[in-house]
């Protein structure tokens, strides 16, 4: 089996001290005790190097270590341009300011770095563009299942509930099964990218699993590493699954498809609502839904965190030698806005689904 993880962190690395700034720069390689901090500091599990070695293009070439408080911002080199590959992580202006300051340091041919932000941008006081809105979801879990049920709103609970008798009147067989895949791992992520093909397929829309043919692979190899599959069956198949990993006190569910045979029936909604009831039995403290329909996960008890994309530049001038950026930034804007179009005309047609009582 390959070990990507340990091909990254396996590399040989040089550091760079910044006493002024509190800041340590690792080059050329990640050190594992480095990686090692990233579940701890910020609870997220698409933050670790396992994460971004199955998911990212772009593999961890580095980290920027700060001290008081402690972070950590792996990052990535295309062409003249450090990409800081953390996602939906805690940060504040001025340490956010240390760190790229850092590596702008550390790194003198690069003219702009790309990073995720989750607080103001006018905040940081920096040459920047604003690349667009990443949503973020998570939900701040209870002490109790039952808490849990009563803060995701009484017409959420009702509606469940009617899904859950449905289910059970047309099949009785119905059960969710909590897996350690194991070797059936390759086999259930090939299901869930053919229900996940066949969804974007029919909204006329593409997705990253079809980008590279060794995606899957290497994502059945990090379930069978580190993840869990919680998957609901009818007549012992699976009619939707969620892989889920851990990141301290923190429950990633990282990817989550469904049957689109039993799509009237809410199962994908209905698993990831028995994935947070999981989550509190195990006592996690927060459950990461990461990005993606915002009504579709609002329903469950999810909170929005809004993070910005955005290419911070060294100098004022630098963006006259970014012609290529600016276009990306205006062609990301357009793609939005299209994607925007989709989402409300997909929850326009449950809508009338659900008036009517059947699909269409």
């Amino acid at each position: 089996m390959m070990d990507p993880v340990g091909e990254l962190l396996g590399k040989p690395y040089r550091l760079v001290e910044y006493p002024d700034l509190g800041a340590v720069v690792h080059l050329d390689g990640v050190p594992p005790d480095v990686a090692g901090r990233l579940a701890a500091l910020y609870g997220s599990f698409r933050c670790s190097v396992e994460s971004l070695a199955a998911f990212s293009s772009l593999q961890p070439e580095g980290a920027c270590v700060l001290a008081d408080p402690p972070h950590v911002l792996l990052f990535a080199m295309k062409g003249r341009t450090i990409v800081v590959l953390n996602q939906a992580f805690a940060i504040s202006p001025a340490d956010a300011s240390r760190a790229l300051r850092a590596l702008f340091r550390a790194l003198p041919g690069a003219r702009l770095i790309h990073v995720q932000l989750m607080f103001p941008l006018r905040e940081l006081r920096a040459p920047m563009w604003n690349r667009g809105a990443i949503l973020h979801f998570s939900i701040a879990l209870p002490d109790t299942v039952e808490a849990y049920d009563a803060m995701i709103g009484r017409s959420t609970r009702k509606r469940l509930r009617g899904y859950e008798h449905r289910l059970r009147r047309e099949h009785p067989d119905a059960a969710i099964e909590i897996l350690t895949p194991g070797e059936r791992s390759r086999e259930l992520v090939d299901l869930y990218v053919t229900w996940k093909l066949a969804r974007f397929h029919a909204r006329g829309r593409t997705t990253y699993w079809e980008n590279d043919a060794k995606f899957p692979e290497h994502f059945a190899e990090l379930v069978l590493r580190l993840g869990e599959a919680h998957v609901l069956t009818i007549a012992a198949k699976p009619a939707a699954i969620v892989f889920t990993f851990p990141a301290g006190d923190t429950l990633c569910a990282l990817e989550a498809a469904f049957d689109p045979e039993y799509e009237r029936l809410d199962v994908g909604l209905l698993t990831l609502r028995e994935v947070a009831r999981e989550a509190v039995r195990r006592g996690a403290k927060s459950l990461d839904l990461t990005t993606g329909d915002r009504e579709y996960k609002e329903r469950i008890g999810a909170t929005l965190h809004m993070a910005w994309g955005v290419s911070v530049f060294r100098r004022q001038v630098d963006k006259l030698w970014a012609p290529r950026e600016g276009y990306g930034v205006a062609r990301r804007w357009i793609r939005r806005y299209r994607d925007h179009y989709w989402r409300i005309r997909h929850a326009a047609r449950h809508l009338v689904e659900w008036v009517l009582g059947h699909p269409i």
